[in-house]
Parts: C-alpha cells; structure tokens; sequence
C-alpha cells in the first residue's frame, strides 16, 4: 500500500491516485524510483532503531548518520506526491489508509503490550493502554514508529488543504504558512513542555518538510541545481560540526536540530537519497530487489519493532534480527494483500473486483 501519496503519472508529470501494490516498478519510470526511495528509507529506519540500542562504535555512528534524516526523508517523498484536489473525499481516503491499520495494530499489539508490562510501571493494563490510545511519546518499544502514521495523517489532510489557496509552493501565502510552522517548530513547541496527543505538535515540522519535497518536484530534471543545493548545505553542516556537537532530527522528540543545519541536511541528505534513486530504478535488478519493500513500508513500520525484539528474545543474533525486521513484514504485507478482510484492516486497502473496471488494484480509485 502507498502510504504515503497519490503516485505519479509519467507522461506530462500529472498524477492519479493509486496503490504502489498496483504501481508499475519498470526501470526509469518515477513510479519505481520512488517505490526504491521508500525501500531505503524503511531500511534506514529499522537498522536506526536497532543502532540505537547498541553500544558498539561504529552503530553508535550509523544512528548518528541516519537519524539525521530517516523520518524527513518520507514526509519529503510524501511532498514530492501532494497534488491539489476535493479535500472531503482526500480525507475519507487518508482515514481508511492510515487510521484503520493504525487502531487495528494498536489493539493487536497494544493490548498484549499492556497486560505484559502494566506493572512494572505501576498501574494498570486499562491505564497503560489508554496511554497508547493518547498516542505520539507514550508509544514506545514495540510501538516507537506508530507516532509517524497519526502524524502524516494530519500533515497530508492541512496540506491538501493549503493546495486548495494555491497549488504553487512558491505562492507567497504558502511560503508565509511554512515560515510560521518553522517559528512554531523551532521557537514555540520546544518552550511548551507538553505531549501532543497522536503527537500533533509534529504537525507544522512535517508541513515544512512535505513542502520541500514540492520543492524538489519543482526542480525535476535539474539535477545540477539539485546537487548544488545540497552540496551548499552538506558544507553548512560541516562548518557547524567544526563548532558544536553532532545533533539529532528526531522528530518523534520534537528534536529538529539547530535550525539551519538541522533542517537543511535533513532536506538534502533526503534529496540526495532520492537523485540515488532515480539511478537505482534504472537497473531491473536494483528495483525487484528494493522495490517490494517500499511498497510495504507501512506494514513494516507497524511489525518491524515487533519482530526484531521478538527475534531478539529468542536469542537471535542483532543482524538476523534486523534481517527479520524487514522480510517477515513483507512476507505478511503479501499474505495480507489477498485476503479482503486483511487488506482492508491491515493496510487500508480494498481488494479489487474485476467487475470494476474504474477501481485500481486493492480498491485505490484512480482519476
């Protein structure tokens, strides 16, 4: 399932609305880049977790690197995806794609969760679960990706809203809407001290960085200015290390970083991911072996967590349970696919009937 956005057409660069499950991943076209992008990205997410429960050296800097950038980078892909269009029918659709697997995996995780840990924090399983319910820092453990669904949920639905002033990132009245959430992210919710239900407070950080992927929809074929950019921030971050300390984008903690090097790398070091891709989706070989796991990316932000400390439980070794993290959600997001019921519940999709001929693969309409 596309959990991200609407994938694009390739001719005249309009768009229409489908699954990646249904998505054409043929080398060169923007479909498989952009399946290849999520593929790394979710890698990037599940070594980073697991990095960060080391002790080791060298994974201790492998989180560094990757938690500069790992969330921004799909907030970004979802950017480089958003099109103007009716917002009531946008926002039934982001319901049943996000929020419906969402509560489903919360019960289905959360509920064995709290019964098995309730007392060790002193309360009970009602109370631990109603924590979960509240959403954003309070999911953690088997649970720590979960903040990301609610969070792009909201961020997809305001933005689609803010095409509806105008479809141009670089109207000026979308220009000022991003300068403020910039204020808000950097200024205001750092002084707050307070946990967002569904953690809310991301909101306005994951506008910013869904407009630089709009940004960088804009400058499609120019890749020189692309790189440009991107070498001019990478030398930012550089200079700034000179004087400070490594940070981290983390935005689950509303961490963003200082404001010029932390926004910016994680703009370009995404972008960078994304000019990689492109070169990736032209190998056949590249795209059947990346591509399946950006198309599950969202099954594997539930289950990753979940299977990789299971794993580790068992006794397991580190890398094999990082290994598992990744195949055995994508074995589920397939098993998944073919059964009605699952496929609404577990991945927002429907299954398509052949006697629709209007309803793209799993139930995504297209226009």
């Amino acid at each position: 399932m596309d959990f991200i956005r609407d994938q694009p057409r390739r001719a005249e660069g309009s768009y229409r609305e489908t699954s990646t499950a249904a998505s054409t991943t043929r080398p060169g076209d923007r479909l498989a880049w952009i399946d290849v992008a999520k593929g790394i990205g979710i890698a990037l997410v599940v070594i980073g977790h697991a990095c960060a429960e080391a002790t080791a050296i060298n994974a201790m800097w492998a989180r560094d690197v990757i938690y500069l950038f790992h969330m921004p980078l799909f907030f970004i892909v979802s950017g480089y995806l958003a099109k103007p269009g009716p917002l009531a029918s946008y926002a039934r659709q982001r319901l049943n794609a996000l929020m419906v697997p969402y509560v489903c995996y919360l019960f289905i995780i959360g509920v064995p969760v709290a019964l098995a840990t309730h007392q060790l924090h002193g309360r009970s399983a009602s109370h631990e679960f109603a924590l979960y319910g509240f959403g954003g820092q309070h999911l953690v453990t088997y649970m720590t990706v979960f903040w990301f669904v609610t969070c792009l949920f909201f961020a997809q639905i305001i933005y689609r809203a803010m095409q509806r002033i105008s479809a141009s990132p670089y109207d000026w009245r979308i220009v000022g809407i991003i300068a403020a959430c910039c204020f808000f992210s950097y200024t205001v919710l750092p002084r707050l001290h307070v946990l967002t239900a569904l953690d809310v407070g991301v909101v306005p950080m994951a506008l910013v960085l869904i407009w630089f992927g709009q940004i960088y929809r804009s400058l499609d074929g120019r890749p020189r200015l692309v790189f440009g950019a991107c070498l001019i921030a990478l030398i930012g971050l550089g200079m700034y290390l000179h004087y400070f300390p490594l940070y981290a984008f983390d935005m689950k903690s509303t961490l963003f970083g200082p404001f010029l090097p932390g926004l910016s790398t994680a703009v370009a070091l995404s972008w960078l991911m994304f000019e990689l891709s492109k070169r990736l989706a032209s190998s056949k070989i590249w795209v059947a072996c990346i591509s399946p796991f950006g198309r599950a990316s969202l099954t594997i932000m539930f289950l990753s967590e979940p299977v990789r400390r299971l794993l580790l439980m068992v006794g397991a070794p580190a890398v094999l349970s990082v290994a598992g993290a990744m195949i055995v959600p994508v074995v589920l997001h397939t098993l998944f696919e073919h059964n009605q019921l699952s496929s609404r519940l577990l991945l927002g999709q429907t299954v398509r009937r052949k006697s629709d001929p209007k309803t793209a693969a799993f139930g995504t309409p297209t226009r």
